[in-house]
């Protein structure tokens, strides 16, 4: 979808700018031209900018962090481990 209609700035175009470092408004007025003109796509663009920014946090995890599906089988692993133990010490 054209975002900046002045520069044929699309959604896309924005969103790989993003993948490629732009975390302002500026950075995207001076990667794309966007909102040289008439200035009218800044805030919609603004809006894509921290939209983009949102869901490249989400898919791209930190390096050392543990991703949510590691997470997931930790807790998976304590839960059976407790109730292995629950299990072991009624029996006994």
């Amino acid at each position: 979808m054209f975002i900046c209609i002045c520069n044929s700035v699309t959604d896309q175009d924005i969103y790989q700018a993003v993948q490629q470092g732009a975390s302002s408004l500026e950075d995207l007025s001076s990667q794309l031209s966007l909102g040289s003109r008439c200035g009218c796509c800044k805030e919609e663009a603004r809006q894509y900018l921290h939209h983009f920014k949102a869901i490249d946090r989400l898919v791209i995890p930190a390096a050392n962090q543990p991703t949510l599906s590691s997470q997931a089988s930790s807790v998976s692993r304590m839960k059976y481990q407790r109730k292995r133990t629950a299990l072991w010490q009624v029996a006994a």
